[in-house]
């Protein structure tokens, strides 16, 4: 299995960005140097941390929006409860927030970053405080 990098250090976290009717998840969640078989799609622009999940489909089991730099999160505007993961600089999970419902906010003072998943996923992928996160290339897994 190749060796993961951090979000922030990771050449193969450049993904294309986000196109009209198109959403693609080109990478895949590390955990402890496991891949979790959940695929992740970075926002990374001002306009795509900007839109998050805002006005898209509910996510899947399996796939997760990661972004970065992002300290809170809020879910105004939204219809579906999300898990949110709080991630540190160096990729260890600092908070989970399972089940956050519409029109409520959610800040970790020391995150660099967030994980959106569907609700309930965090928890069914086995992610706790103090793993390591990262992503490999989707690619470079098969």
């Amino acid at each position: 299995m190749p060796t993961a990098t951090p979000p922030e250090t990771s050449p193969t976290t450049q993904p294309a960005p986000l196109k009209r009717g198109g959403w693609g998840f080109p990478e895949v969640l590390v955990a402890n140097g496991q891949a979790l078989g959940c695929a992740v799609r970075h926002a990374r622009s001002f306009l795509e941390r900007g839109r998050g999940l805002l006005w898209r489909p509910r996510l899947e089991a399996g796939q997760a929006l990661w972004i970065l730099p992002c300290p809170s999160i809020h879910t105004v505007g939204m219809r579906y409860a999300i898990d949110v993961v709080f991630v540190s600089v160096d990729g260890r999970v600092l908070r989970i927030a399972s089940n956050v419902t519409p029109m409520r906010f959610r800040l970790c003072k020391r995150a660099h970053s967030v994980l959106e998943l569907a609700s309930g996923q965090a928890a069914l992928l086995g992610l706790a405080v103090g793993q390591q996160l990262s992503c490999v290339s989707a690619n470079a897994l098969s």
